[in-house]
């Protein structure tokens, strides 16, 4: 897949909330959450079990989840922060296939998430404008509110984050001799997959193929013009790779071939810098995929603000040509003035990801010796890849949930099943009182398979959830409740229904 580098940020999405927060407090703060969802499907319904870091995507689940951070201020010349998250308590299992080579069967077997799962575990510290980030810390998109859009393409929070060490801009910085006019902002991140254990647990060992022991890395470079202006204008990409580890493909219940993938300093340089010729294996190195993202954001006289955005995606080079037609994400926003009136925040999306470049993808350097020297290049297969594993982590898309995951494929294929998909995205949220929070959301999708394996007719899905956030500080400080009901009714995700309660408490340390 080509490598095209440049990876892209906007301002990070404004987290909405019914009362103001405090200042950012000099102390540590910790936090302990009781989570409860149960749901009548075989997994939670899509709205539970999406966009929160793999937390609930199972049947039923009662966890206990603790941490403690200190985020970084920017008020003083240089800082530190630390974070630490652990899970811990009960999860339902799910049956996936499997295939036994020896006696040619196949047969079920219950596999259920870790019963401790550590979360997040980092360090950081900033010098000026610079920052570097060591560990696992969560990172959500840098384009679109993440508290009611569907998701990012590239850099979401629906799985579980990668090990990494990032570094780059801590905000958008002025680009000298622009007079203000124009920011630019970055990041650089190289990181270790740790789900190999997810892979040898769930694969059918039949078709297809896992990669076990592979890298990660992302980048981002976003430009803004002056925020302060009425209309402010973001753009730019982001990308991210898998290299290295080692391939194991299957056929017909046998592995036929084991491919070794190199991660040396030069393929690591290959990676950062693809070269203008081929890398190191076929077409550039590793796996790459990304998107090119425009946001637009104009502020009315009485304050609301209106926000454009789309998501283009490429996983090839008639992506990166803008052969994919109109595949992407195409959202609009409003942001209220007021963020403590009956609604604080909406959004509604248009998703399509059915071009992909075209049905058709030939290539002369796939077929030596072939006198068919013209070249076709579609077919992207969004998140799959034909060598590396798809872009998930534990099972879960690190990018959009809108493109259904591998965990939920019961027949032990890890790749992604239905990503030709066309749909609407819709959500909405506010107080009702000075205590009371909701929010809404509802989700349509159509999907017709991919396009190495089409379906034989389309499937659908219809997906709405409801929520209620109870700020309960006048029993005890610090003290929050949070009801969640949601639904799916159709042939693609199956007919769900769900309910989850969170009871959470929050507090500061001082040393």
């Amino acid at each position: 897949m080509r490598n095209h580098v440049l990876a892209a940020l906007s301002a990070l999405a404004l987290s909405f909330t019914c009362a103001a927060r405090p200042p950012q407090p000099a102390a540590a703060e910790w936090g302990v959450d009781l989570v409860g969802n149960a749901s009548s499907g075989d997994f939670a319904p899509y709205f539970i079990g999406s966009n929160n870091y793999a937390l609930t995507p199972g049947k039923a689940q009662a966890l206990t989840v603790a941490r403690i951070f200190r985020s970084m201020s920017d008020s003083t010349r240089w800082d530190f922060g630390y974070g630490a998250e652990l899970s811990g308590g009960y999860s339902s299992s799910n049956d996936y296939m499997r295939y036994d080579e020896p006696s040619q069967t196949w047969s079920s077997h219950g596999i259920r998430p870790s019963a401790v799962q550590l979360r997040q575990l980092y360090g950081e510290a900033r010098y000026r404008s610079l920052f570097i980030t060591v560990g696992l810390k969560q990172w959500s998109s840098p384009v679109v509110n993440t508290e009611l859009a569907s998701g990012d393409f590239i850099e979401g929070c629906n799985a579980r984050p990668v090990p990494q060490v990032r570094i780059g801009f801590n905000d958008f910085q002025d680009i000298p001799y622009t007079k203000h006019f124009l920011q630019v902002e970055g990041v650089v991140a190289f990181g270790k997959f740790t789900d190999n254990d997810y892979y040898t647990d769930h694969f059918n060992y039949y078709d297809g193929h896992i990669c076990l022991g592979s890298y990660y890395h992302y980048k981002r470079l976003y430009f803004r013009t002056r925020p302060s202006e009425r209309f402010s204008l973001t753009f730019g990409a982001q990308s991210a790779s898998q290299f290295g580890g080692t391939t194991y493909m299957y056929s017909r219940g046998k592995l036929w071939k084991t491919e070794p993938h190199k991660k040396d300093f030069k393929t690591v340089m290959e990676v950062l810098f693809p070269p203008l010729g081929y890398g190191g294996e076929a077409y550039f190195t590793g796996n790459t995929l990304g998107s090119f993202d425009f946001r637009a954001r104009y502020r009315l006289r009485g304050g609301d603000e209106i926000i454009g955005y789309l998501l283009w995606p490429w996983e090839d080079g008639s992506g990166c040509g803008k052969l994919n037609g109109w595949d992407g994400v195409w959202g609009l926003e409003w942001r209220p003035r007021n963020r403590s009136g009956i609604v604080t925040g909406a959004v509604i999306e248009y998703l399509d990801f059915r071009n992909q470049g075209g049905p058709i993808h030939w290539a002369i350097h796939d077929h030596p010796g072939t006198s068919l020297q013209v070249e076709a290049s579609g077919n992207d297969d969004y998140y799959n890849n034909v060598t590396y594993n798809s872009y998930i982590n534990y099972g879960m898309s690190m990018g959009t949930p809108f493109l259904m995951s591998p965990y939920y494929n019961t027949d032990g294929l890890l790749s992604f099943m239905h990503n030709r998909a066309q749909g609407v995205h819709a959500a909405v949220m506010g107080c009702l009182t000075q205590t009371l929070g909701y929010k809404a959301k509802f989700s349509y999708e159509k999907a017709w398979g991919s396009g190495y394996v089409p379906t034989s007719h389309s499937l659908h899905c219809v997906s709405v959830m409801a929520e209620a956030d109870y700020d309960a500080a006048r029993l005890l400080d610090g003290l929050s409740l949070k009801a969640v009901v949601a639904l799916d009714r159709g042939t693609l995700r199956g007919n769900n229904f769900g309910a989850m309660l969170t009871v959470s408490y929050k507090g500061n340390l001082k040393f």
